[in-house]
């Protein structure tokens, strides 16, 4: 794996229903960008997706291909 600078590492994780997941996030504290779920209409029906910081100030995102 390469190094990273402290920041520069991105998590994804595919999720079935990112609704859940978003608010199991902010129901624990987690989302200290208070970050929302956004849509981009990629792929054939598009994608949601929101991002958090890890502990180790990495990008931890979570979508949902729909």
């Amino acid at each position: 794996m390469p190094e990273f600078d402290k920041g520069e590492l991105h998590i994804n994780t595919d999720v079935k229903d990112i609704e859940k997941v978003y608010a199991m996030i902010n129901q624990a504290g987690l989302n200290s960008t208070q970050d929302t779920v956004h849509f981009l209409p990629f792929w054939e029906n598009g994608v949601k997706f929101f991002t958090i910081e890890g502990p180790n100030k990495e990008k931890v995102e979570f979508s949902q291909y729909l």
